[in-house]
């Protein structure tokens, strides 16, 4: 069964791959396949189910009498995925661009310790991790990933300077080329490869690298978060970490609280410079048609709705403590003291990680006291 449209790439190979083998293909618009999967595997018998790990994520693990293999292709696989299905079935990880007509990787994942490996090229395909000098990477060392072989696509239609930024000539096969990925990869001692996320969802933050995927995965062992996805945004007029977070039909009647818990779960799982400053919990997050979290709605998604109001009464200062620590916050953040309430979530109005230093740096100064930031991350 795939949930894939026939106009994304990966349709040819469950086109193709299923017509070669005898089989039945079951697919759809995508509303009538995805409606209800665990039904359609039953009622129909499927025994191989093509996805997405967004949709994948959905779906509820139990046993299905007739589904042996799972394939999932398009995104990074994560670890709680890999921990729910591989012991149930064969669960195979594909990889590959369009460029390069589709899967030229392929791995059988059956243990949680191959988290994020993608495995080894498919015959006739040529895979490549080079520095920024076009050298072969160590084994253990990241390097963007290349793509050679029989399968690469002629290019661009009708735009030869992307084509030929993207299709270089092989530096090791003369009269050959091969394709830029934009993937970052490593060469793991057992011959794996293990994808290390896409080269522009690597990024800097206040001088930390921060890889989204991992707090992806975080987010997505909480109980009753259905998916979820992390994208970088502007908030109070600086760069800052914000999930996108679906929750389960159960936690629907709560979500206030599932929020705040989900707050907590991340802190106690990922170091202080990857907590998201901002969870924005909708309805549903939106998906291209075929199948993927669609990260370029998430980025121009208005935040209004999600932002705490700053003019909300949501507690004055009382005493004099809470006083001077509301003119050592407003200092911090730059903003005007009494525009924020003590009860207000202080990363979501703008403080980061370094501001969270400077503060606890002053609170200990003022009071004499010792403030760790865990007391600033988790009150």
């Amino acid at each position: 069964m795939s949930s894939l449209a026939y106009t994304f790439d990966p349709f040819i190979v469950d086109l193709f791959g299923t017509l070669a083998h005898g089989a039945t293909l079951v697919t759809g618009r995508k509303e009538l396949v995805l409606g209800d999967i665990p039904k359609a595997l039953r009622t129909l018998r499927i025994s191989v189910l093509h996805v997405t790990p967004s949709i994948l994520s959905v779906v509820p693990v139990d046993e299905y009498p007739c589904l042996e293999t799972i394939v999932v292709a398009g995104e990074a696989l994560g670890k709680k995925l890999i921990e729910d299905w591989s012991g149930r079935v064969t669960l195979r990880n594909m990889y590959g661009p369009t460029e390069a007509s589709v899967d030229c990787v392929s791995c059988h994942v059956n243990s949680s310790t191959l988290t994020g490996v993608i495995g080894r090229p498919l015959p006739n395909c040529r895979i490549y991790i080079l520095d920024k000098q076009l050298r072969p990477t160590p084994v253990g060392v990241e390097g963007e990933l290349y793509i050679g072989g029989i399968q690469l696509a002629r290019g661009y239609l009708n735009q030869e300077e992307l084509t030929a930024d993207s299709f270089i000539p092989n530096p090791f096969v003369p009269g050959e080329r091969i394709y830029k990925s934009g993937d970052i990869a490593l060469y793991r001692t057992d011959g794996n490869i293990e994808y290390c996320g896409r080269a522009d969802r690597q990024i800097k933050l206040r001088g930390q690298r921060v890889e989204l995927g991992e707090i992806e995965d975080t987010i997505a062992k909480y109980p009753t978060v259905r998916r979820g996805a992390v994208v970088i945004r502007t908030v109070q007029d600086s760069p800052a970490i914000v999930a996108f977070v679906e929750f389960k039909a159960e936690a629907q009647s709560q979500l206030e609280d599932h929020q705040e818990a989900l707050k907590v779960f991340v802190a106690e799982r990922l170091p202080r410079f990857m907590y998201p400053s901002l969870i924005a919990v909708l309805p549903e997050i939106p998906t291209s048609r075929s199948g993927k979290i669609d990260r370029n709605a998430l980025k121009q998604m208005d935040l209004a709705a999600f932002t705490p109001d700053l003019h909300a009464d949501i507690g004055s200062p009382t005493g004099d403590v809470e006083i001077e620590l509301m003119n050592i916050f407003s200092k911090t953040l730059k903003v005007q003291n009494g525009t924020f309430g003590v009860a207000h979530d202080l990363f979501a109005v703008g403080l980061h990680s370094l501001m969270a230093v400077q503060a606890a740096g002053l609170i200990s100064k003022t009071f004499g006291v010792h403030i760790s930031l865990n007391h600033i991350y988790l009150r």
